[in-house]
């Protein structure tokens, strides 16, 4: 029979000396939240409200405890989230910190009513038997029996209900990995979970099942992560799913002192180096690709105590609730010559590109596609100016398949970038499937100390289909390119979007605002945020336009937000130029630009030229931007303030350096 001696040695280490003190004093917010959910638990009320629930919701419902495969919401979600038992943590938690039996009892009550009840997977319960969920539940109860320690009690009957469990578990996750399973956040949350029981109880997992369990992870992490440290789904939310089940396993390890088979520490470094392009100034996480905009401070709290990441560690991490006194005040971590997040993501080959430093966040996508998980978003950018959020992503609201609004959140329309001819290059199959998607072609990024690129072109897709039928009729094809030029001290971000396909069109660039800013008309958009004033300023183009929209912060919440729109025709060619900067601090003018040898001006798709200067002071740059090479002619141009130019992308500083970008 199994014994608690190795979980009791770990849970004094974890719980020992001041762990108790410096919780109460560095997290109030999660414990609050631990109770809160606790004495709705002890009530037989659920609700899914943790950050890193993958489909929560704040609507409490009555479970009673008995039927574990009955959607109270009618979203088969609420089925696979109570499956999981993360509440079973919220409990023990509330229990450590308070000494309140009650929460205790009530974890007992919920393991063993799931044990009774549904303890054994069949036809009649696929639903909380699914092996992603089986394999969190594993995870969930061990993390949970590390706050209980000594102070679980169990009868010889319940000991032995229990273990019997443990061994269905792990049979059952042996049985059911698929092989595909490989490139997939399903595979590692499985193996984290039997991991975690080889660990806590080494006697229920033989040598060989151990060993396939690490090389199985350690595989895990090689095929599903880009050189440059991004999940392959794209997905922020399942990024950090898939590393911090991980992270938990190295705590577990270390706790008890037991071998990881591979060094995985160092593997997910850069993983979790990539994430912190993730998450804005205010914690909360970019809504990409099924991914909520929820307060993340703990997860990254989490990675810092245990000292996976380049941060400084503080004395008031509330990471230390989660990994307890062994990691209290870790000494830092160097990762890559102590690289600090300040500056441009090395993007490789994710297609992720971002800029970030202390007050700015701006990201632009172009990758493969990745999974069901993934949107019609190639091309979209997000922009967070002076730690304020301007410009986002709408976020997912439902997985349910019947949804108009889950597809509907999936489309161009709602991303950040733009659509042709009123016709998506993606086409839609319901909650997770596309029957076309558009490719990537090239992204690079550059930085001269405060001027930032960020370039991506894609192939898009005009695609006919034939009248109420999937089949597709035909497709044209054309190439977009997209150059985001960020200028860090000034605070502005221009988008510079070109366009070849032959032919007269109709384009449109997007922007969805952020719900915490409001949109004011006058002669240009003013995105009002509770601080500041940003100016959404058409350079070159036709004026915004501004509608409503919806935004989906958190799985099952929407809310109305603002769209800016810029419509016009092109033949052949077209060329945008947007803006985005505080309103009351700077003002752009355009710059006269002529080829040298001619005192005409120059076609706009030949160059374009602009002066950015801060009010009321004589601190100027200006930015010229070539889309297409010029091969008729003299390839200099000149402007009017006396720049000579040559190149596709050429600042000139405020003392008048130049500066070649592209």
């Amino acid at each position: 029979m199994i014994t608690f001696d190795l979980v009791n040695r770990y849970s004094s280490e974890f719980l020992k000396g001041t762990w108790e003190e410096k919780v109460k004093s560095n997290c109030s917010k999660e414990i609050k939240r631990a109770r809160f959910q606790g004495n709705l638990l002890c009530e037989n009320i659920i609700i899914y409200n943790d950050p890193m629930d993958m489909e929560s919701t704040s609507i409490p419902y009555i479970f009673d405890g008995v039927n574990w495969n009955k959607s109270l919401n009618g979203d088969p979600e609420w089925i696979f989230m109570l499956s999981r038992h993360g509440f079973m943590i919220d409990l023990a938690v509330a229990y450590r910190l308070t000494k309140d039996r009650r929460y205790l009892l009530k974890w007992k009550d919920y393991l063993f009513s799931f044990i009774t009840h549904n303890g054994i997977p069949s036809e009649n319960n696929k639903d909380s038997w699914r092996n992603i969920d089986t394999g969190i539940r594993l995870s969930n109860w061990m993390r949970s029996l590390i706050y209980l320690g000594r102070d679980l009690v169990l009868s010889t009957e319940e000991l032995k209900l229990f273990e019997e469990s443990l061994k269905v578990h792990l049979n059952y996750l042996y049985e059911e990995y698929k092989p595909k399973q490989l490139l997939s956040n399903w595979g590692v949350l499985l193996v984290t979970g039997i991991l975690s029981v080889s660990i806590l109880f080494p006697e229920l997992v033989d040598e060989d099942h151990k060993n396939w369990a690490w090389n199985l992870l350690s595989d895990q992490i090689e095929i599903q992560f880009y050189k440059d440290g991004i999940q392959w789904e794209q997905s922020p939310l399942y990024h950090h799913e898939v590393v911090l089940s991980i992270a938990y396993v190295i705590m577990h390890a270390e706790y008890t002192k037991q071998e990881m088979k591979v060094n995985i520490r160092e593997k997910l470094k850069p993983l979790i180096y990539a994430s912190q392009y993730y998450v804005k100034h205010n914690n909360k996480l970019l809504s990409l690709h099924d991914s909520d905009g929820v307060d993340f401070s703990y997860v990254y709290s989490i990675y810092r105590c245990l000292g996976l990441t380049s941060e400084k560690v503080y004395n008031n991490e509330k990471g230390i609730l989660f990994v307890g006194k062994k990691y209290d005040k870790m000494s830092n971590f160097n990762y890559e010559e102590n690289e600090n997040i300040n500056g441009c993501f090395k993007q490789k080959d994710s297609g992720f590109l971002a800029y970030k430093d202390k007050k700015h966040l701006i990201t632009m996508f172009n990758g493969r596609h990745g999974s069901g998980h993934g949107h019609a978003s190639l091309g979209s950018v997000t922009i967070s100016l002076n730690k304020e959020d301007l410009i986002g992503d709408p976020g997912r609201f439902t997985y349910q398949q019947d949804s108009v609004i889950r597809s509907s959140l999936k489309r161009q329309w709602m991303h950040n970038t733009v659509d042709v001819d009123n016709k998506e290059g993606f086409i839609i199959n319901g909650a997770w499937s596309y029957d076309e998607i558009q490719d990537p072609i090239s992204n690079n990024y550059v930085q001269d100390g405060n001027y930032i690129v960020l370039e991506s072109s894609w192939v898009g897709k005009s695609i006919n289909k034939l009248k109420n039928k999937k089949d597709i009729q035909g497709e044209e094809l054309y190439i977009i390119k997209r150059t985001v030029f960020i200028q860090s001290e000034m605070n502005i971000v221009i988008i510079f979007t070109n366009i070849e396909y032959p032919g007269k069109h109709k384009w449109r660039s997007i922007y969805n605002i952020e719900p915490t800013a409001k949109c004011i008309n006058g002669e240009k958009y003013i995105m009002k945020t509770n601080k500041r004033n940003f100016a959404a300023d058409v350079l070159y183009g036709e004026k915004f336009k501004h509608s409503k929209s919806i935004f989906s912060n958190k799985y099952n919440q929407l809310c109305n937000n603002d769209k800016l729109i810029s419509e016009e025709f092109f033949t052949d060619r077209g060329n945008k130029v947007e803006a985005f900067y505080e309103y009351d601090l700077l003002s752009v003018r355009k710059v006269n630009v002529h080829q040298n040898g001619s005192n005409s001006s120059a076609n706009k798709d030949k160059i374009i030229g602009f002066e950015i200067k801060i009010n009321d002071t004589n601190k100027k740059f200006s930015v010229y931007y070539c889309a297409y090479d010029t091969f008729k002619g003299d390839k200099l141009y000149i402007s009017e303030n006396n720049h000579s130019i040559y190149g596709k992308l050429t600042v000139f500083d405020e003392k008048n350096r130049r500066i070649k970008l592209l």
